[in-house]
């Protein structure tokens, strides 16, 4: 991941941004590190959009249940937009 970050800030024009759809899973804390290494790498973040995925189910007694007592999954992921350090 810090390898693909440098080659963005590397490319991209100064007044550009980037944008990247991660999900932390479990124990792999992928937005966390997303975030991390984006700003050791010279990026700052400027805004934070959810995406709304279809919502299915599931029998994990742990997820989410609708009106009806429909067990879903959680599947929305967040959209991290950066743009390069001044």
């Amino acid at each position: 991941m810090r390898n693909t970050i440098r080659n963005i800030r590397r490319y991209l024009t100064d007044d550009g941004c980037f944008c990247i759809n991660v999900k932390n899973f479990n124990e792999y804390r992928i937005e966390d590190d997303v975030r991390r290494i984006a700003t050791e790498e010279g990026f700052v973040l400027r805004e934070i959009e959810t995406l709304e995925n279809i919502k299915r189910c599931h029998g994990d007694q742990r997820s989410a249940r609708d009106e009806k007592g429909v067990t879903f999954n959680d599947n929305d992921e967040k959209i991290y937009v950066f743009s390069k350090r001044k």
